[in-house]
């Protein structure tokens, strides 16, 4: 019955236009049952197990998914991801190197590579991967941000204070790069500085949890000096 696997297909559909996300992977589900190589349902089931959460889930339909067409780059590139967020980086290179191999033009798997190499702790590699990536958009505020943070990793506070602030030249109202600069002061003890820099980070995104615990540490440390 391959006008079955359509009709289910098209419920699970319906029920994504209504945002009933979790009756529709049954349906979608359903939908593989009926038919096991229905390439639309694999791929949705990847992206909508992922969106809620469900990482095996995902992982598992887009490698089905890819079983019947190895050559879809936005599949690897989604499948890199999911492995990114369940901490398998190894994997999630890989995923992003066959997405770039199937297009070229796929610069986003050049800066996720960096992001996996980060994750994984590999911070010169992961830098290597950010500058090729700048070489082909070299507007990108946030991946000078990240190759700072990667300086900022290694201990070389000249590297990463000079990204931080390339950042800021292409995009003043980073809040990372601000942070980064922070951080960065606060190491080398200059409290007010910290202070004025982790304030406009704040600024930008007066909810980010992180930066309000940090500034109230600096605070704390630059009180200290003042009593002292």
């Amino acid at each position: 019955g391959n006008e079955m696997d359509e009709i289910l297909y098209h419920i699970a559909s319906s029920y994504i236009q209504v945002g009933e996300i979790s009756k529709a992977i049954h349906y979608f589900e359903q939908t593989i049952k009926a038919n096991a190589t229905n390439e639309m349902a694999l791929y949705d089931l990847g992206f909508f197990c992922d969106q809620t959460g469900k990482y095996k889930k995902s992982i598992k339909y887009y490698n089905s998914y890819l079983d019947i067409d190895p050559f879809n780059h936005t599949v690897w590139f989604n499948l890199g991801t999911v492995y990114n967020k369940t901490d398998k980086h190894k994997k999630a290179i890989e995923a992003y190197e066959f997405a770039m191999v199937l297009n070229d033009d796929f610069h986003m798997a050049l800066f996720n590579i960096g992001n996996a190499l980060a994750n994984s702790e590999e911070f010169e590699e992961a830098i290597v991967k950010y500058q090729e990536y700048i070489k082909l958009e070299p507007e990108n505020a946030d991946a000078y941000c990240y190759i700072g943070e990667c300086f900022l990793n290694l201990e070389n506070h000249k590297e990463s204070e000079l990204h931080y602030k390339k950042a800021l030249k292409i995009n003043s109202k980073n809040e990372t790069a601000w942070f980064g600069l922070g951080l960065l002061s606060w190491i080398d003890q200059q409290f007010e500085d910290s202070i004025r820099h982790i304030k406009k980070a704040i600024k930008i995104d007066n909810l980010n949890a992180e930066f309000w615990l940090t500034l109230g540490k600096v605070n704390n440390d630059f009180n200290n000096q003042v009593s002292a």
